[in-house]
């Protein structure tokens, strides 16, 4: 159980900064539109303006998973510490699950932000 709690905590924090890197790297033009990092939808698709719209509209969202995602490594970490090895492993992996429902509004707010730019609406 140890190792797997470490294994789920550390990818917790890959992903997590992955997520907040690569959001912010797009919005603010570092990161051109591509066919494999970033959000890749029709509506941020569309143009480069688009594109950096839409994730910056994402990006408070993504920046919310990563504390999330954070939040969820050191806590089972130090539950680990304190002696509870397969609560800290489920309080570590409980983001995974989460993440799932927190795509919904980060994809949401991307592609309303990618649409008012491709409708030219600011």
């Amino acid at each position: 159980m140890t190792v797997a709690l470490l294994v789920v905590a550390l990818s917790d924090v890959l992903v997590a900064a992955l997520l907040v890197r690569v959001t912010a790297a797009a919005a603010d033009g570092r990161l051109d539109r591509n066919g494999f990092a970033g959000i890749r939808t029709p509506a941020t698709g569309a143009s480069d303006a688009a594109w950096r719209a839409g994730h910056a509209a994402a990006l408070p969202t993504a920046r919310l998973v990563a504390l999330v995602f954070g939040a969820g490594a050191a806590l089972g970490v130090v539950l680990w510490l304190l002696g509870w090895p397969e609560t800290g492993f489920w309080v570590a992996f409980a983001p995974n699950v989460l993440l799932l429902l927190m795509l919904w509004p980060l994809l949401r707010r991307a592609n309303a932000a990618a649409r008012a730019v491709s409708d030219g609406v600011h």
